[in-house]
C-alpha cells in the first residue's frame, strides 16, 4: 500500500512499497521498508517533514539517534550523505533489521557509509570525541516504558537542557540539530517546549539571540481533526550553532512551499506569538508562567519532558478536560495521583484500626521513637534509590547498569551498616548510635553535593561493558567505514579506517 512515514506531504501521491510494523512493547512502533539498492522506489522519504535538515546540508556526516527500523538510515542514503552513524539502544532491534529482515531492509549495515552502534546515544554521544553535520532524533519517546509499567522509567534523559548542551557541541559550526514530535492541534504542547528547550541549551552555549537559530516547521495529517484531541501532524524542529543565513531559509521556504508543509516559526516568521515568546530570552520566563501548562524547559534534575502539568493542578478537572489539557499527559498524571489517594485511604481504613483497636497504648508510647526511626530508613531507601538511580541511568548510559550499580551499592552497604552496629553495646546506643546516624547523614548530604560535579567530570569516560558478546557467525561481511573528514566542505579524505565484523543472518 502507499508508504507511511512519520509525516508525509499530503500535496503527491505515492507508488505502493512494502513495509513492516516492528511494535515494541505494544507501545511504541518504527517502520522497516523494503529496499533492494535502488533508490527510487523510496525517494518518498524525501517528502517527509522529519528530511528538511538532509536538504540545507548536503554531503554530511550525519549521526541518527534512536534508528530503530531504519527508516532515518534509508533517508540519509536517499540524500547520498557521506556517512551515517545509527546509534539504537536496543540490540535485539539492531538484530531485527539487519538480520532477521536483513533481506527486506537490503542489509543497511553492508553499506560503506552506514554504521551501526549499540548503545545509548547520550551516553555515547558524551564520549566520543567527534562532530557532525547533522543530528536527528525523530520522534523518540517513552510510550513503551509507560505503557507497560505506570510511569515507570518515564523520564527521558534525551529531552533536558543538559543532553541538548551535548547535541550541539557534537555539531560542527554550521551543523543542525533535527528533533520530530507530533503536533498536537492548536496546542502544542510538546513543540513549545521544545522550543523552551532548544532556547534554553542555545543561551548556555552563548546564543545571544536564539529565535536566529530555531526553525519549526509542520506537516499535516490527511483527514486530521482540528479538535485538539488528536495530533493532527509532525512538526520538526531545527536548531543550528550559528544562525541561520538568508540563503537557507530561502531554501526551506521552496521546499515547504512544494511539499504544503507549514512554518511554524522561524526567523523571518512566527504562526503564533507563543512560539516568538518562548524563542525570545526577554519573555521567555514570563510566558512559560503564564501558560496553562508547565512549558520550563526539563532539566538532568527533572526529565520528566512529556509531563506538562504543574504538581497543583494534578486534580483540576477543567484542565484535564479542556482543550489544552490534551496536548499534555495530564489524565495519566491525574489517574496516578488517585492511585495514591486510594492507596492512603486503604491502609488507613485496614491497617491503622486494627492497631489502634488491639494494641497496648502504653507499648505504642514507648515505641514511637523507634517507629520514627525505621520510617526514616524507609524513606531514606526510597529517597535514595530513586534519586541515585535517575542519576546513574544518564551517566552510565543504560536502566540496567543504573538499577544494578544502586542495588548492588544500597544492599552491600546496607549489610557492612548492620554488621558494624552489632559491635555497638546496647548501654552505648544514646551516644554512639547518635553519633553514626549524624556521620551518615552528613555522608549523604556531602555525597549529594559532590555526585553531580563528579560525574559531570567523568561523563566521557568509557564504560567497560558496552554491549553484548557477538553471537557465533554464520556470514562475515567486510565493510569500510570512514568518520574522517579532510578540511574543507568539498575536500574529503580518501583514507578509511577498515574494520571487519561478522554478521549473522
Amino acid at each position: 500500500r502507499p508508504p507511511e512515514g512519520w509525516g508525509l506531504s499530503t500535496e503527491f501521491q505515492y507508488d505502493p512499497v512494502p513495509q513492516l510494523l516492528l511494535d515494541i512493547d505494544a507501545g511504541a512502533g518504527t517502520r522497516l521498508t523494503k529496499f533492494d539498492g535502488d533508490l527510487a522506489p523510496v525517494d518518498f522519504l524525501r517528502r517527509d517533514v522529519t528530511s528538511l535538515a538532509h536538504f540545507l546540508r548536503p554531503n554530511a556526516d550525519v549521526l541518527i539517534v534512536g534508528s530503530g527500523g531504519g527508516r532515518d538510515v534509508l533517508t540519509a542514503l536517499v540524500f547520498d550523505q557521506a556517512s551515517v552513524r545509527a546509534v539504537e539502544m536496543n540490540p535485539e532491534i539492531v538484530d531485527a533489521v539487519n538480520d532477521t529482515f536483513g533481506v527486506l531492509n537490503g542489509h543497511l549495515d553492508r553499506d560503506p557509509r552506514v554504521d551501526f552502534v549499540v548503545d545509548e546515544a547520550r551516553s555515547y554521544l558524551a564520549r566520543i570525541d567527534e562532530e557532525f553535520d547533522i543530528l536527528q532524533i525523530s520522534l523518540i519517546d517513552t510510550w513503551a516504558a509507560t505503557a507497560a509499567g505506570a510511569f515507570v522509567l518515564s523520564e527521558n534523559s534525551l529531552y533536558t537542557v543538559e543532553a541538548y548542551e551535548i547535541f550541539l557541541k557534537r555539531l560542527r559550526d554550521d551543523g543542525v540539530l533535527s528533533v520530530s514530535r507530533r503536533y498536537q492541534g492548536n496546542n502544542p504542547g510538546e513543540m513549545l517546549r521544545l522550543t523552551t528547550l532548544a532556547a534554553r541549551a542555545l543561551l548556555n552555549a552563548g546564543a545571544e539571540n536564539p529565535r536566529d537559530h530555531i526553525v519549526i516547521t509542520k506537516s499535516n495529517f490527511a483527514g486530521a481533526t482540528q479538535d485538539g484531541s488528536e495530533p493532527d501532524g509532525v512538526a520538526t524542529l531545527l536548531v543550528c550553532r550559528r544562525p541561520f543565513v538568508a540563503q537557507e531559509l530561502d531554501q526551506l521556504d521552496a521546499n515547504l512551499a512544494e511539499n504544503g508543509f507549514e512554518i511554524v516559526l522561524s526567523p523571518r516568521f512566527a504562526g503564533s506569538d507563543l512560539f516568538a515568546e518562548l524563542a525570545d530570552p526577554e519573555t521567555m520566563d514570563a510566558a512559560i508562567a503564564a501558560h496553562a501548562l508547565n512549558l520550563a524547559p526539563p532539566t538532568d534534575d527533572s526529565p520528566f519532558f512529556f509531563n506538562m502539568l504543574r504538581f497543583r493542578d494534578i486534580f483540576n478537572e477543567q484542565l484535564r478536560n479542556d482543550e489544552i489539557g490534551r496536548a499534555g499527559n495530564l489524565k495519566a498524571v491525574y489517574i496516578l495521583g488517585l492511585l495514591v489517594l486510594v492507596v492512603f485511604a486503604m491502609t488507613l481504613l485496614l491497617i491503622v484500626p486494627p492497631l489502634v483497636l488491639t494494641l497496648d497504648w502504653r507499648a505504642i508510647r514507648s515505641a514511637s521513637r523507634f517507629v520514627a526511626y525505621f520510617a526514616g530508613i524507609g524513606l531514606g531507601f526510597m529517597l535514595v534509590e530513586i534519586s541515585q538511580l535517575q542519576r546513574l541511568i544518564v551517566f552510565l548510559g543504560h536502566p540496567v547498569y543504573g538499577l544494578t550499580v544502586v542495588l548492588f551499592a544500597v544492599l552491600l552497604s546496607s549489610g557492612c551498616g548492620s554488621f558494624a552496629s552489632a559491635r555497638i553495646d546496647s548501654d552505648q546506643l544514646g551516644t554512639r548510635g547518635v553519633q553514626v546516624l549524624i556521620g551518615l547523614l552528613v555522608a549523604l548530604l556531602a555525597y549529594a553535593r559532590v555526585s553531580p560535579f563528579s560525574m559531570d567530570a567523568f561523563a566521557p569516560a568509557t564504560t567497560p561493558a558496552t554491549s553484548r558478546p557477538p553471537r557465533r557467525p554464520r556470514h562475515s561481511v567486510s565493510w569500510v567505514t570512514s568518520h574522517s573528514r579532510a578540511s574543507g566542505r568539498s575536500a574529503r579524505s580518501t583514507a578509511k579506517a577498515s574494520k571487519s565484523t561478522s554478521r549473522s543472518w
